[in-house]
C-alpha cells in the first residue's frame, strides 16, 4: 500500500508510454482507478487519515496527467444525474461552449468517490478539531487538482469554510511555530488552496499568493536550517513554476516574484544562512539566476565579501553562485565584479588565486555576450603577465584563456588573431630585453602554439590554414623564433651559475632552461610542419651554432638539437641537408657524438648519399651503388674513437654493412679486392695508432704489411695522428681488431658450404663437451660426445646417424632456439655451448629411406666431392679470413699486438686468430719436422733423441734440426716467441696430430706425423711445456689455462692415441661385471653401494652422464707402443720431474690457481692441512691442524684448495686430466713408484685434492684415480712399497677434523664436512681391499676402528637448521661415517653379533625413525614429556645419509639371525601396530612427515574441499588477519560446534604445527553454507564459501561484542548514482560490498571489465527516471561506482553461468589479463566525477590530445593503487574441477 501501489499507479498514469497503449488497456486502468476510488472512499472514513493513499488519489484526479490527457475526449460511462438528481452531481464536464474536452472518465471517478461517501467523509475529517496540517493538505489536494471539474453549487458550500479557516490559520502562525516540522506542509497546503480559490473564490487568489510569499519569507528568516532549507526549496519551485515553458495553473507571475525578491532583499537574507552546504547554495543559485541584472552592486559586493576568511568549500559555493548569475550581468555589474576580483587577487594566497582564475574562466566560458568574453580574455591575459606570478598560475590563466578562445560561445576569429599577434609581440619584445624579469617567452610560445593549433583543428574541415599563411607572410615567424632561441640561450648562459648551464637553470626566476628550449623547438617543428615550410640554411646554421658548436653549450643543448634535426629531417631541403651534413655534422668530434648525435648522423648520411645516388633504397634496405660514400671516414672515426662502446659497436656494424654486406651484386663481384681494401684501411689506422705507441717491432710489422697491401689495394685513407696517449691508441687497436673479427664473422656466416680451408679455431680439438640430446617424438634421451671446436653440422651428422635419419630432416633446438642449417659451419663454443648442454631434436618429413641416410648426408668435416669443385674453392679463397691469412699474411702483426701485454687486445687477437686459417709458416715448420722424421726412418738411424727432453743442453751436433725446430716453436723463451705464440703453435700441433677432418688421407698423415713427432722426443717436449719454469709468471690466466689444457690433451693423445675418451665399450662393461662377481663378497657389496649411491641422486638419472672422472681415466692396455717405450726408457730424473710436473699441475688446477705451477719456491713441506681448528682426541684419524699462512698464497702448500671458494670447469678438467696422466705414468713404470712416494708434500697433495678442493668433480676424479693407482701391480718389484698400503697410510694418518662429535667443535670446518664423501669412499675402498696379512703388517685393527666409530656415533650431536633438521654438511659427514662402519663390519664379521645391539637401536630410534619412537613411547605409561615438546627430527635427514644407515642395518642383519630378529621386531613395533580407533578410517596415513622446508603447513583435501583450502590459505596469508583472529579469547561452552573456534584452530595449526599438513575435520562437520550442510566430496563455489564464511565469522564477532575483523578488512561502499541529464539533480544511494563481481565475457583485461562495471546505463524515453525535484521524467544516467575502497580489495570474476535452454551450468573460459598494480581511482566516485568534467571539456573541443588518447587519469593517491597479492584459480569445467591459490608471501 505504501510503496508498491503508488509506484504502480504513477507508472500507469504519468508514463509517456500511456499514449501507445490500446483501448482495452485504458479501460483496464479505468477499472483499476474505480477500485482505487472505492478503496480510498472506504479508507478515508477510518482513522488515521491515509496521507499516502490520498496522494495516489490526487494523482488519479489530476486532469493534466498523461492518462487523463489521452482520454480527455471520453464521455461519462454512467448517468450521474440518476444517482444524485439533476444538478446535484459533485463533478460535471465543462459546458461545451468553452471548447473544453469533456474528461468524462475523470468526472466518473470524482462522482464515484462522492457516491461512496468520500466527500462527506473528507468534510467530517476537515471539521474535526485535532486535525494536523499535513492531513488537511492531503485531504484538500485531490479537490484542488480537479477543481475546474467540480460542481460549485454542490462542493463550494463544503469547501469555503475550509478555505477561510486555513487562510486564517496560516496568518496566525507565530514565529516559534515555524521550527515545527509539521509546518513543512504549509506551502503545499496553500498551493492546493489557491487552486480551489481560482475555481470558487477568485477574489482571494491574490491574498493567497501574498500569504504564500509571506510565509516563505518568514521561514527564510527563521534561525532553523530545516525551515530555511524548505523555504528556499519552495522559492526555487515557485521560480521554476513561473519560468517554465509549460504553464503551471497555480504559478505566481514572474514579475511579481521578481519584485518580491528585490523588495524584501530575499537574496541577502538567504546568504546569511548555511552557505557551506552545497544543496543550500544550489537553491540560492536559482534565485540569483532569476535576479541577474536586477542584482544591485551593493548586493553583489555583499555576496562577494561573504567568502573572506571562509573555508574553500564556502569560496567554491559563492563562486558557483556568481558564475551562474554572471551570464545575465550588465556591463556595470560585470565591471564591478572584476573590481572585486582584483581587490581579492591582491590580498589572497595562491590557493585562492587558483579558485579566482577558475571563476574568471567559468564566467568567460558561459558568457553569451561578446563584450563579457572579451573582458574576461583581457583580464586573464593581464593576470598571466604579472611579473611575480608563479608558473602554475600563469599556466592556469593561459589554460582558461585558451579554453575560452577554443570553446566559448561568443568568440570571433578576429579575437583569436589578435591574441596570436599579442603572443608574437611578446616574443619580439622579450628578445630585445636582456633583463630576465621582462622576458615572457615560454608562455607566449606555448600559447601561440596552442591557439594556432586550435585554429587549425576547428577549421580543419575547410582546410583553412589562412592563419598559418598569414603568420608565414607577415611575421617571419621562423626568423623570429630562431632569433628568440639564440637570445634566450645567451640570456640563460649569462644567468647560469658556476657549474655552467644545465637544463634546470632558472632563466627568468620562473622557467627552466629546458622549458625554454622545448618551447622554441616544439613550436618551430609544429610551424614548419603546418606551414609546409623548409628551414633555410641560414636558420639551420644559426640553430646548430647556437646549440651545438657555440660557446656555453651544455649537454642538453646538443641532445635536444640532435633529436630535433633527426625528427625534422624532412623540414630541410636536400641541398641544406648536404650543407649541414658536410659543414657541421662531419666536423663534430667523436667524443661529442652521443646516441642521439649518432642517430642524426645516420639519418643525414643516408639522406645525403641517397640524394647523390651513392645509395639506393630497395624496400627497407639500402644498397651501395658507389663505393666512395660521403661521410664514411667519419664512421671509421667514431668506431675507433667514440668513448661510448654502444655507439662504437653501431659504427662498426655500419662499416661492415657499407664495406661489403649492403653492396650491390655488381660491386661484390671482385670480393677479394674489397676485402683487401678493407684490410688496408684497417692497417692504415693501425699503423697510425701503433706508431704513437712506439715500439719499433710493432710499427715495423704493421708498416711492412701496409706496404705489401697498398701495392694491391685501392687508394687508402689518410688519418692524422692526434692524441699520443697510450690508452686512446690501445682502444683504437682493440676496436680495429673487433671490427676485423666482426667483419670476418658477418661475411663468413653468409657462406654456408662446408669449408676445406678451415679457420684455425675449427682445425684442432677443443675441450670435451657432453651433449644431452632429447628426441622429441619418442622422448628418448641419449648423449653425444663432441668438443668445443666442432661444427654444428658435425653434431647434426652424429645425431642423424644415431637416429638413422637423413641429415636434412634433423632439426636441433638449443636454449629454445632452432639451429638452422646456415649455422652448420658455426663452432659449438661460438654458440655458447657448455658441458652437459641440453639439445632437443625433431625430425621433419619422411625424407630419404633410412638405409641411405648415412650415405646421402655429408658431414661438415667430411668435404665430399660435391663441394670440391673449383668454383667452391674459388669462393672460399675470396672469404675475408682466408684473404687475411693467405694473401695479406697478417700473422706477424697480430703476434706483435699480442706482445703489448694488454689483456683486452690479447683477447681480441686470440679471437681473430681463431677465425682465420692457420699461420702457414708454422704449418711448414711442423711439416719440415715430419719430413726429417721420414728421412731418418729411411736411413734407419737410431732415434735415441726420443728419450731425451729437447730442453736438456746436450744437443746432438749431427742432427740439430728436429730438436731445434721444436725448441723454436714450443719454448716461450726462444727468440721471437711468447707464451701466446706457444699456445697458438700447440694448437697447430694439435691440428697436425689430431685433425678434425675425418677422411682417410688426413688420418694417415696424422699417424705418420705422430710417430715422427714421438721419435723426435715429442712427449718430453709436451711435458716440458708444463714444467715449472716454462711459462713466465706474468702470463695471463686464460693463456696459461689454454696452454696446460692443450698440452694435457696432446699428452693423452701421445699416450693413448685417442682424441677423446669414448664411452666404455660393451665388452669391457661385460668383463667388468663378471670380474666383479668373482671377487669376494665384501667387494661386490662395495661396488653395489656405489651404484646405489649414484641412483640415489635423482638429477643424474636422466642421462648416462660422463663425469670428468669417466673421461679422465686411461687404461694401461690402451697405451700406444711408441709412447710406452718413450716412458719406460726415460731417465729416472726425467721421469721423476715428469711425475712431479703432473702432480704440481693437478694440485694447482684443483685449487683454481694455475699461476702457482710455476711458483719459484719449492712446494712447501707441511704437517698441517687446514687453516684453523681445535685439537682434540680423535678416534682413528689423528687431530685437527693449526692455522696455515695468512694472505694470498704464493706457492702450493697443504690446504691451498680449501682457501678457494670455487674452481672453474676448465680448471677441473685440467686437474682431472693431469691426475690421470700422473697415474698412467706411475702404472707404466711401477718400479719408480718410490720417486712418487718421496715427492715433497705428496701426502698433503693427496688429501688436499681428495677432500679440500671445492669442485666435486675434482674430488671424484681424485678418488677414482687414486683407487686405480692402488690397484697397480708391483709384484715384480718386491722392494717397492705397495701403492694401496702407501695410500692407506696417507689416508689414515692425515689429521682431519672429521671425528669431532659436537657441533661446536665441527663448526669452523663446515665446508670440509660437506666435501668429505670422496675421502670416506677412498678410505672404504682401500680398507675393503686389504688382506689379513696386510692388516697385520700395517697394524690396522678393524675391530678397534669399529669401536671408535660406534663411540663417535653415540656422541654425535648434529648442527640444526632453522627447521631443526640436521644440517646438510652433517648429513654428508654422517653418511661417510656410516659407510665406513659398514666397511669395517664387513671386515670383522665375527664382531657383528656383539655390536648389533649397541648399533641397531640408536640407528632406528635416533638416526632414522625418531618420530615413530616418540609416538610409541607416548602410548606407554612411562611416556614422560608431552609429544609436542620433544624433538622428532631424525639425525639422518637426507636420502644419502639415510641410505647409508639402511646399508649398515642390512650389513648387520646379513648372516646374523639375532640381529635380523632385533631389527624386524623394532620395525614392527614402530610402524605396524594396529590402532582400533583408526580401523574405521579407509585411508589412514600416520601424519609423521614434518613441516615442509618452505615453512608452510598444508591443508588436507577431504575429497572436494579444495575450494575451502584455497580460500583459507589466502586468508591466512593476509598479514595480521590470523593474528587478529587468534587474539580473540572466547570461552565458548561447546567449541566443537563453534565455527569461529574451528577457524581459530585451523589458523593456529597453519601457524604453529610441526606436521606436514592439518586435517580440519571438525570444521567440515559443523560448517553450513547458507544453513545447508556440506558434503566434503561435493564441489562448491569458492566465492560463495568466502562470503558465507566471513559473514558467519563477523556475525559471531558482533554477537560477542568484538570488532568485525573481516568487515574492517574487506568491506567497501558502492555509490548507486542516478544523474539527471537535463536538470542539475542527482540521487545517490550507498550500499556495502565485500567483493566486486565482474563479468568476463568480451573483456580482454580486468580494466575493461571494471570500465564496463562503472559505465552504467542511460534511462530514457518511457524508461526515463522521474526526478522528484523537477516532478517530471528526465533522461538519466544510472550507474554504480565505488565510494569507499576497502583496505584489501577482493575481485570475483564471474566465470560460472547457467544455460537455460540446455538446463546446465556453464563456465566462461575467456582469457582475462590483470596487472600487478591496479589503479582503482578511475572507478571511484571522485574519479568518475573527474572524468565527467574532463570529458565535458573534451567534447567542447579543447586540447583533447593532452590525455594521450586514453581516459584521463590523475596522479593516484597511494590508497587507490592496489598490488596483486593473491589469485584463486579454478581449473576444469563448471560441473567439476579443482581450485588452487597463488599467493605472494608478505608475512
Amino acid at each position: 500500500m505504501d510503496r508498491c501501489m503508488p509506484e504502480a499507479f504513477k507508472k500507469l498514469l504519468t508514463s509517456s508510454a500511456v499514449h501507445k497503449w490500446g483501448t482495452e488497456i485504458h479501460e483496464g486502468i479505468y477499472n483499476m482507478l474505480m477500485l482505487l476510488v472505492d478503496l480510498v472512499a472506504e479508507r478515508v472514513k477510518q482513522d488515521p487519515i491515509p496521507v499516502g493513499l490520498l496522494g495516489v488519489l490526487t494523482m488519479a484526479f489530476n486532469p493534466d496527467n498523461e492518462y487523463h490527457f489521452k482520454n480527455r475526449m471520453k464521455v461519462c460511462q454512467r448517468n450521474w444525474a440518476e444517482v444524485f438528481g439533476e444538478g446535484n452531481m459533485h463533478a460535471v464536464s465543462p459546458i461545451s461552449t468553452f471548447q473544453k474536452e469533456p474528461h468524462g472518465w475523470l468526472v466518473d471517478l470524482v462522482n464515484r468517490f462522492a457516491e461512496l461517501g468520500g466527500f462527506s467523509a473528507i468534510q467530517s475529517k476537515l471539521n474535526s478539531e485535532d486535525i494536523e496540517l499535513g492531513a488537511i493538505s492531503a485531504l484538500v489536494q485531490p479537490f484542488g487538482v480537479c477543481a475546474e471539474y467540480l460542481n460549485s453549487s454542490v462542493v463550494q458550500p463544503m469547501l469555503d469554510p475550509v478555505i477561510h479557516k486555513m487562510i486564517k490559520y496560516v496568518q496566525n502562525v507565530e514565529e516559534k511555530d515555524l521550527k515545527d516540522k509539521r509546518l513543512v506542509s504549509i506551502p503545499e497546503l496553500l498551493s492546493g488552496i489557491k487552486l480551489l480559490c481560482m475555481r470558487f473564490q477568485p477574489d482571494l487568489v491574490t491574498a493567497v499568493d501574498d500569504l504564500r510569499l509571506d510565509i516563505l519569507l518568514r521561514m527564510l528568516k527563521s534561525p532553523h536550517f530545516s525551515a530555511k532549507m524548505n523555504s528556499l526549496k519552495e522559492v526555487t519551485k515557485l521560480i521554476e513554476d513561473s519560468t517554465v515553458s509549460k504553464s503551471v495553473k497555480n504559478a505566481i507571475d514572474t514579475d511579481r516574484l521578481l519584485n518580491w525578491l528585490v523588495e524584501n532583499s530575499v537574496l541577502s537574507i538567504a546568504l546569511e544562512g548555511n552557505i557551506d552546504q552545497a544543496q543550500y547554495c544550489d537553491r540560492i543559485k536559482g534565485i540569483i539566476e532569476l535576479l541577474g541584472s536586477k542584482l544591485s552592486l551593493d548586493e553583489l559586493t555583499k555576496i562577494w565579501r561573504i567568502q573572506s576568511g571562509q573555508s574553500s568549500t564556502v569560496i567554491e559555493n559563492i563562486h558557483t553562485i556568481i558564475a551562474a548569475a554572471a551570464v545575465k550581468f550588465s556591463s556595470d555589474q560585470l565591471n564591478h565584479l572584476f573590481v572585486l576580483i582584483q581587490k581579492s587577487w591582491e590580498t589572497e594566497s595562491d590557493r585562492v588565486r587558483q579558485k579566482l582564475l577558475s571563476l574568471i574562466g567559468r564566467i568567460g566560458r558561459e558568457a553569451r555576450v561578446e563584450t563579457t568574453t572579451g573582458k574576461v580574455l583581457e583580464v586573464l591575459w593581464e593576470l598571466a603577465h604579472l611579473p611575480t606570478l608563479p608558473c602554475s598560475l600563469i599556466q592556469q590563466a593561459l589554460e582558461e584563456h585558451l579554453t575560452i578562445l577554443s570553446d566559448a560561445y561568443a568568440v570571433k576569429e578576429a579575437i583569436k588573431r589578435s591574441y596570436i599577434i599579442k603572443c608574437i609581440e611578446d616574443i619580439k619584445r622579450s628578445s630585445q630585453h636582456n633583463n630576465p624579469q621582462f622576458v615572457w617567452v615560454v608562455p607566449a610560445l606555448r600559447q601561440l602554439h596552442e591557439i594556432t593549433r586550435s585554429f587549425i583543428k576547428q577549421t580543419y574541415q575547410k582546410q583553412d590554414k589562412s592563419i598559418i599563411q598569414d603568420l608565414k607572410k607577415n611575421f617571419e615567424i621562423v626568423k623570429l623564433v630562431t632569433g628568440s632561441l639564440i637570445s634566450c640561450h645567451r640570456l640563460a648562459a649569462s644567468v647560469a651559475g658556476p657549474g655552467g648551464l644545465v637544463g634546470a637553470t632558472l632563466v627568468d626566476g620562473r622557467y627552466t632552461y629546458r622549458e625554454y628550449l622545448e618551447a622554441h623547438l616544439k613550436f618551430l617543428a609544429f610551424f614548419l610542419q603546418e606551414a609546409t615550410l623548409y628551414l633555410g640554411w641560414n636558420r639551420a646554421r644559426e640553430i646548430w651554432e647556437c646549440l651545438v658548436t657555440g660557446q656555453d653549450v651544455c649537454e642538453l643543448d646538443r641532445e635536444m638539437c640532435f633529436e630535433w634535426f633527426t625528427k625534422g629531417q624532412h623540414d630541410l631541403e636536400s641541398d641544406v641537408q648536404q650543407q649541414l651534413f658536410k659543414e657541421k655534422i662531419l666536423k663534430l668530434e667523436s667524443y661529442e657524438i652521443t646516441m642521439n648525435g649518432f642517430s642524426l648522423f645516420k639519418t643525414f648520411f643516408e639522406n645525403v648519399n641517397l640524394c647523390d645516388h651513392r645509395l639506393k633504397r630497395q624496400g627497407t634496405q639500402l644498397s651501395v651503388e658507389k663505393l666512395e660514400l660521403i661521410g664514411m671516414d667519419f664512421i671509421w672515426k667514431i668506431a675507433m674513437e667514440s668513448p661510448d662502446e654502444e655507439i662504437a659497436n653501431e659504427a662498426i656494424q655500419l662499416i661492415i654493412n657499407y664495406s661489403y654486406i649492403n653492396l650491390t651484386p655488381r660491386l661484390k663481384k671482385d670480393s677479394v679486392s674489397l676485402h683487401k681494401k678493407f684490410i688496408a684501411d684497417c692497417y692504415t689506422r693501425l699503423e697510425a695508432a701503433s706508431s704513437a705507441l712506439g715500439g719499433p717491432t710493432l710499427t715495423h710489422a704493421v708498416t711492412r704489411a701496409t706496404k705489401m697491401l697498398t701495392a694491391t689495394a685501392m687508394p687508402t685513407v689518410a688519418t692524422s695522428v692526434q692524441s699520443p696517449y697510450r690508452s686512446t691508441k690501445l682502444v683504437i687497436i682493440e676496436r680495429l681488431l673487433l671490427l676485423a673479427e666482426r667483419y670476418v664473422i658477418t661475411i663468413e656466416d653468409l657462406y654456408s658450404v662446408p669449408r676445406t680451408i678451415l679457420p684455425h679455431g675449427a682445425s684442432f680439438h677443443g675441450h670435451l663437451l657432453t651433449l644431452n640430446v632429447t628426441y622429441e617424438s619418442t622422448k628418448d634421451t641419449f648423449t653425444i660426445e663432441a668438443h668445443s671446436n666442432e661444427t654444428v653440422g658435425s653434431v647434426r651428422w652424429k645425431i642423424a646417424k644415431m637416429l638413422n635419419s637423413p641429415v636434412d630432416n634433423i632439426q636441433i633446438f638449443a636454449n629454445d632456439s632452432l639451429l638452422t642449417v646456415n649455422k652448420d659451419q658455426k663452432l659449438l663454443h661460438q654458440l655458447g655451448f657448455s658441458d652437459e648442454q641440453v639439445l632437443t631434436v625433431k625430425t621433419s618429413g619422411s625424407g630419404t629411406p633410412s638405409g641411405s641416410s648415412a650415405d646421402s648426408s655429408t658431414s661438415s668435416s667430411n668435404s665430399s666431392s660435391v663441394f670440391s669443385s673449383s668454383y667452391a674453392m674459388e669462393q672460399e679463397k675470396s672469404l675475408p679470413g682466408v684473404v687475411m691469412a693467405l694473401v695479406c699474411n697478417v700473422f706477424d702483426m697480430l703476434y706483435q699486438l699480442a706482445n703489448l701485454e694488454e689483456p683486452r687486445i690479447t683477447l681480441r687477437v686470440r679471437k681473430l686468430l681463431l677465425l682465420i686459417p692457420t699461420d702457414p709458416a708454422i704449418q711448414e715448420a711442423l711439416d719440415q719436422l715430419d719430413s726429417l722424421g721420414r728421412k731418418k726412418t729411411l736411413l734407419s738411424e737410431s732415434s735415441s733423441q726420443s728419450s731425451k727432453s729437447p730442453s736438456l743442453s746436450s744437443k746432438h751436433q749431427h742432427q740439430p734440426s728436429a730438436s731445434s725446430i721444436l725448441e723454436s716453436l714450443f719454448r716461450s723463451f726462444a727468440p721471437g716467441m711468447s707464451t701466446f705464440r706457444v699456445l697458438y703453435n700447440l694448437e697447430v700441433l694439435s691440428s697436425k696430430l689430431m685433425p678434425t677432418a675425418d677422411d682417410e688421407m688426413a688420418r694417415n698423415c696424422a699417424k705418420s706425423f705422430c710417430e715422427n713427432f714421438l721419435r723426435a722426443g715429442g712427449l718430453s717436449l709436451v711435458v716440458n711445456v708444463m714444467q715449472r719454469d716454462s711459462i713466465p709468471s706474468e702470463v695471463d690466466y686464460e693463456t696459461r689455462q689454454g696452454v696446460y689444457s692443450i698440452c694435457l690433451q696432446l699428452a693423452r693423445f701421445l699416450l693413448v692415441g685417442q682424441t677423446m675418451p669414448t664411452l666404455l665399450d660393451e665388452d669391457f662393461i661385460k668383463d667388468g661385471v663378471e670380474a666383479l662377481s668373482s671377487r669376494p663378497f665384501r667387494n661386490v657389496s662395495r661396488q653395489a653401494s656405489r651404484q646405489m649411491s649414484i641412483c640415489g641422486t635423482p638429477e643424474k638419472s636422466s642421462y648416462r652422464q660422463l663425469s670428468v672422472s669417466d673421461r679422465s681415466s686411461i687404461r694401461v692396455e690402451e697405451i700406444i707402443p711408441a709412447a710406452r717405450v718413450a716412458i719406460q726408457t726415460m731417465e729416472v730424473s726425467d721421469f721423476t720431474s715428469t711425475v712431479a710436473c703432473f702432480m704440481r699441475l693437478s694440485w694447482a688446477a684443483a685449487a683454481g690457481r694455475l699461476d702457482l705451477v710455476g711458483s719459484s719456491q719449492p712446494i712447501k713441506e707441511s704437517n698441517t692441512l687446514f687453516p684453523a681448528g681445535i685439537r682434540n682426541r680423535l678416534s682413528s684419524s689423528g687431530s685437527n691442524c693449526s692455522s696455515g699462512s695468512e694472505g694470498e698464497p704464493t706457492a702450493l702448500h697443504a690446504g691451498i684448495c680449501v682457501r678457494q671458494q670455487s674452481v672453474s670447469t676448465k680448471d677441473a678438467l685440467i686437474a682431472g686430466e693431469a691426475l690421470s696422466l700422473l697415474v698412467t705414468c706411475l702404472q707404466l713404470r711401477s718400479q719408480q713408484l718410490g720417486s712418487f712416494y718421496n715427492l715433497p708434500c705428496v701426502a698433503d697433495f693427496i688429501i688436499d685434492i681428495l677432500l679440500g678442493s671445492p669442485s666435486a668433480e675434482i674430488r671424484r676424479v681424485a678418488c677414482d684415480q687414486l683407487y686405480t693407482l692402488s690397484q697397480t701391480d708391483t709384484s715384480a718389484h718386491p722392494d717397492v712399497q705397495k701403492p694401496n698400503q702407501f695410500l692407506l697410510s696417507v689416508v689414515l694418518g692425515a689429521q682431519l677434523p672429521l671425528w669431532s662429535p659436537t657441533s661446536i667443535m665441527r663448526g669452523i670446518n663446515q665446508r670440509l664436512l660437506s666435501q668429505c664423501t670422496e675421502y670416506f669412499d677412498l678410505r672404504c675402498q682401500l680398507l675393503d681391499d686389504l688382506t689379513s696379512s696386510e692388516m697385520e703388517q700395517l697394524k690396522i685393527s678393524p675391530a678397534a676402528m669399529l669401536e671408535d666409530e660406534i663411540t663417535w656415533l653415540d656422541n654425535f650431536e648434529p648442527n640444526r637448521t632453522a627447521e631443526c633438521e640436521t644440517s646438510e654438511a652433517d648429513n654428508i659427514l654422517l653418511a661417510g661415517h656410516l659407510r665406513l662402519i659398514k666397511t669395517l663390519l664387513s671386515l670383522c664379521g665375527a664382531e657383528k653379533e656383539m655390536v648389533g645391539s649397541s648399533l641397531i637401536k640408536p640407528l632406528l630410534d635416533d638416526f632414522l625413525f625418531r618420530a615413530s619412537r616418540i609416538i610409541l613411547n607416548s602410548h606407554s605409561p612411562a611416556g614422560s614429556a608431552a609429544i609436542s615438546q620433544q624433538d622428532f627430527h631424525p639425525k639422518c635427514s637426507t636420502a644419502d645419509s639415510r641410505l647409508a644407515a639402511y646399508e649398515v642395518l642390512v650389513m648387520l642383519a646379513d648372516s646374523s639371525p639375532s640381529n635380523l630378529q632385533l631389527i624386524t621386531k623394532e620395525l614392527l613395533s614402530m610402524h605396524h601396530q594396529c590402532d582400533p580407533a583408526l580401523t574405521k578410517e579407509f585411508d589412514y596415513l600416520p601424519p609423521v612427515d614434518s613441516r615442509s622446508i618452505s615453512g608452510f603447513v598444508g591443508l588436507k583435501n577431504g575429497g572436494a574441499t579444495c575450494y575451502m583450502n584455497a580460500v583459507f590459505q589466502q586468508l591466512y596469508m593476509q598479514p595480521g588477519l590470523p593474528e587478529a583472529l587468534l587474539s580473540i579469547d572466547d570461552d565458548t561452552d561447546n567449541p566443537d560446534d563453534n565455527v569461529f573456534y574451528q577457524v581459530q584452530s585451523l589458523f593456529g595449526h597453519l601457524m604453529e604445527s610441526k606436521l606436514q599438513y592439518y586435517v580440519p575435520e571438525n570444521f567440515w562437520k559443523i560448517f553450513k553454507m547458507w544453513n545447508k550442510e556440506l558434503y566434503v566430496r561435493e564441489q562448491q563455489d569458492a566465492y560463495e564459501f568466502f562470503t558465507s564464511l566471513i559473514d558467519q565469522m563477523d556475525e559471531y564477532l558482533k554477537k560477542i561484542g568484538r570488532d568485525q575483523i573481516f568487515k574492517n578488512t574487506f568491506q567497501g561502499i558502492f555509490s548507486d548514482q542516478k544523474i539527471c541529464k537535463d536538470c542539475p539533480h542527482r540521487y545517490e544511494r550507498e550500499e556495502a560490498f565485500m567483493a566486486l563481481n565482474l563479468g568476463v565475457t568480451s573483456c580482454q583485461s580486468l580494466e575493461i571489465s571494471l570500465d564496463q562495471f562503472v559505465r552504467g546505463e542511460v534511462l530514457e524515453g518511457s524508461n526515463a527516471y522521474y526526478c522528484e525535484k523537477c516532478k517530471e521524467k528526465r533522461t538519466t544516467v544510472k550507474r554504480t561506482c565505488i565510494k569507499v575502497l576497502p583496505s584489501l580489495l577482493v575481485i570475483h570474476l564471474m566465470r560460472f553461468g547457467f544455460d537455460w535452454e540446455s538446463g546446465r551450468s556453464i563456465k566462461y573460459d575467456e582469457q582475462i589479463r590483470f596487472p600487478w598494480m591496479l589503479n582503482m581511482e578511475p572507478y571511484t566516485v571522485s574519479g568518475m566525477a573527474r572524468q565527467d568534467s574532463s570529458s565535458e571539456v573534451g567534447d567542447n573541443g579543447r586540447n583533447a590530445d593532452q590525455g594521450g588518447g586514453g581516459s584521463p587519469r590523475k596522479k593516484v593517491a597511494p590508497t587507490e593503487n592496489y598490488e596483486l597479492v593473491g589469485v584463486i584459480v579454478h581449473s576444469g569445467q563448471a560441473h567439476a574441477g579443482h581450485y588452487y591459490s597463488f599467493i605472494k608471501d608478505r608475512r
